[in-house]
């Protein structure tokens, strides 16, 4: 499957996802914006998301959410589960 083919909202995460692989140090949320070519408002959403599933954390400043850091807790899975 293609990039192109995936349902946009997971499109759309992944590019998140990718901007803030690239980062180091806090970011703005409208720079993620900018870097993943998608709306503030969208870009928002799907930062609440990402924290709400514990991926990153973030902080909301006075001009919006800041990142404050990536989270990488892989949960492996073993053959009983």
């Amino acid at each position: 499957m293609f990039c192109s083919e995936l349902p946009p909202p997971i499109h759309e995460s992944l590019e998140v996802l990718l901007c803030l692989a690239h980062k180091s140090g806090p970011s703005h949320s409208q720079e993620i914006a900018e870097k993943a070519k998608l709306p503030p408002a969208q870009t928002a959403k799907i930062l609440q998301s990402l924290a709400w599933a514990g991926f990153v954390e973030f902080s909301l400043g006075h001009e919006g959410w800041i990142l404050v850091g990536a989270i990488c807790r892989p949960n492996p899975c073993s053959r009983g589960d």
